[in-house]
């Protein structure tokens, strides 16, 4: 059975991870995408899951990860959680891909005048969380307290029906 809806995550790092992890756990009807680099995404490549901890105790998660822009062709969403510094490098690097997705960017920065550049100003939503989560090992994340996304609302036409 194919998926109702593409989520994928640019930027899986700690941020990127928990939240793309939380929505594979709890929506596994969504396909999930972590786009990662390096020691993280080779560790979820190969483990084919990632590892939250939180006060809901561990879960693994199965997740699909890659490090490629082709892998984000498709998407409905696309969690958009790299680094300010890294903004507008990524968002360059995955302009074609975006396609028609909708990009929420959750950042550590005001980035929308770097985004506008490479998504469409009707198909991109910036939301703010207050957690704090840590990379306890490559592929392995660890939330300290709830997990919050308070400001994000996606269009309609993009949630499973």
């Amino acid at each position: 059975m194919k998926p109702s809806k593409r989520i994928s995550v640019i930027g899986a790092g700690s941020i990127g991870s928990m939240f793309g992890g939380l929505i594979e756990f709890h929506h596994p009807e969504l396909e999930v995408v972590l786009i990662a680099r390096g020691e993280h995404c080779r560790a979820m490549y190969d483990r084919g899951s990632i590892e939250l901890r939180g006060d809901w105790g561990r879960r693994q998660v199965p997740i699909v990860a890659s490090s490629a822009p082709a892998d984000v062709v498709g998407s409905d969403i696309v969690l958009f959680t790299v680094k300010t510094q890294d903004t507008r490098s990524t968002a360059m690097l995955f302009a074609d891909a975006f396609g028609d997705a909708v990009v929420v960017s959750l950042q550590n920065g005001i980035n929308q005048h770097q985004l506008s550049e490479f998504v469409r100003t009707d198909r991109w939503m910036v939301g703010i969380t207050s957690t704090n989560m840590e990379i306890v090992e490559p592929a392995s994340w660890r939330a300290s307290e709830r997990v919050l996304v308070p400001s994000v609302r996606f269009p309609r036409t993009c949630l499973p029906r």
